[in-house]
């Protein structure tokens, strides 16, 4: 195996375990933007409640 092929097949491994852990990631990170946005919305609202009251 030439260093060429050993650099390719190395940045190939880092590319697809770059990939799998983005992919992994996904789920979370929506997960974690539905929450967020669940409770500054939830804030939002009773902050809201109270200036009318």
């Amino acid at each position: 195996m030439n260093p060429a092929t050993a650099v390719l097949a190395a940045a190939g491994l880092w590319f697809a375990v770059l990939c799998a852990a983005f992919v992994a990631a996904i789920p979370f990170l929506l997960c974690l933007a539905l929450a967020w946005a669940a409770v500054t919305g939830a804030r939002r609202a009773n902050r809201a409640r109270k200036e009318r009251t």
